[in-house]
């Protein structure tokens, strides 16, 4: 492709001192605060959030992995802001969001299926996907071409492995958007509707696949994984399956534009990658360290009891920040520094124990294939400036890739 206009972004006035660690999420650069938290409080009460905050990588991974703590609180399983209807449908059938022994073997059989996807056909399939997609979107060579490109990269890669037709790629754009608005800061009516409306159409579209899935497929594979568990079974595979796409509508999409920010900061280290692509692995797994899409999640205490070495209360609420720990000496030496070649790199991203993403392969192949379709490309990533918006978001930090920042 020849080279077009490049990627030029307006300089943003200094940013302000970042309030706390919710507002730390899509601030311009969070990283000297959490880095203040790690040093001098790991863990502890913020009375004006009304949330315990683990921050270290010990707290972090203690309260991860602590059997007092829940992914939802006891007394509100579905979020009380979402509409009834099918976006509480939706989120209720979330294997990733219940917990208890009765939801084990379905928890186990969706991230087994999740889990299964081998990494050579998956980076096959991203990479088809991305060349479908510069076609239609880099030949632009400007910031809406690579918004375009970063946002559709993932849902396409996560259609064709679940046998959708590419005919409804857009609208499975569109749908997800819109359910996945629901979760933003502050959503409004209108948009807690059209969530519920746009959840009722994938639940449609998913369960109307689920019935004519091959076994070979992913959305086969899931169906068979969950058949056997127990009668509810059809409605598990198709909220799960629409949970595949919003995970990679969010936390893909995060990491890949995460990693072309890294990389227009450091030409020296895209000339590194285009000489020796076989590296871009290691280079992705560094950004997920540095700057991770995901940057915190939470827990609840479901007794009383001890949790990462401080007495908690039943109901007490934990937001536990992943991208901190990322950056806890503790963890990772060094850890303001990118490092390629990083020595038993660290990353807390995908979470830990009970509820540990199974899906960091597969969003590492498609951020992998979407990066070597840009650095193929003619696209000015050196002029790509740092200060770029973020989408608003408790929890990920996704560029907002548009032009006139």
């Amino acid at each position: 492709m020849a080279e077009g206009r490049p990627l030029r972004f307006v300089a943003m006035r200094p940013p302000l001192p970042v309030a706390d660690a919710l507002a730390a999420v899509t601030h311009p650069n969070p990283y000297p605060f959490y880095a203040a938290l790690v040093r001098a409080r790991p863990l502890y009460r913020d009375t004006g959030l009304g949330l315990w905050v683990a921050s270290g990588a010990q707290a972090v991974t203690s309260t991860l992995q602590s059997p007092l703590c829940r992914v939802r609180p006891r007394a509100e399983p579905v979020p009380a802001h979402l509409l009834p209807g099918a976006s509480r449908r939706l989120f209720g059938r979330l294997l990733r969001m219940t917990d208890g022994e009765r939801h084990a073997p379905l928890r186990h059989a969706v991230a087994s299926t999740l889990a299964s996807v081998d990494a050579s056909h998956a980076l096959a399939v991203s990479r088809a996907s991305a060349l479908a997609l510069e076609r239609t979107t880099l030949h632009r060579a400007d910031v809406r071409g690579v918004r375009d490109f970063v946002v559709q990269l993932p849902l396409h890669v996560l259609g064709t492995l679940l046998g959708l037709s590419e005919t409804r790629f857009l609208f499975l754009l569109r749908a997800v958007e819109d359910y996945v608005g629901a979760f933003a800061p502050g959503p409004s009516v209108e948009r807690l509707a059209g969530a519920s409306t746009s959840a009722a159409a994938l639940l449609e579209l998913l369960g109307a696949e689920v019935a004519r899935a091959r076994g070979d497929g992913l959305l086969g594979r899931l169906a068979a994984e969950v058949s056997a568990t127990g009668p509810e079974w059809r409605e598990v595979v198709v909220a799960n399956a629409v949970g595949f796409l919003t995970q990679a509508h969010e936390a893909t999409c995060g990491l890949l534009g995460n990693a072309l920010l890294v990389l227009a900061e450091r030409p020296a280290l895209r000339r590194t990658l285009r000489e020796a692509p076989e590296l871009l692995e290691a280079a992705l797994a560094e950004v997920l360290r540095y700057d991770a899409p995901v940057q915190n999640t939470r827990r609840f205490v479901a007794e009383d009891g001890v949790v990462a070495g401080e007495p908690m209360r039943e109901g007490d609420a934990i937001l536990v920040v992943l991208a901190a720990a990322n950056r806890d000496p503790a963890a990772n030496p060094r850890p303001h520094r990118f490092e390629l070649h990083r020595p038993a790199r660290r990353t807390f991203g995908f979470g830990r124990g009970l509820h540990e993403c199974p899906g960091q392969a597969l969003s590492l192949a498609i951020a992998r294939a979407g990066v070597e379709r840009i650095l193929s490309t003619g696209v000015q990533l050196s002029l790509l400036h740092k200060d770029v918006r973020r989408r608003p978001s408790f929890n990920l930090r996704i560029p907002a890739f548009e032009e006139g920042q």
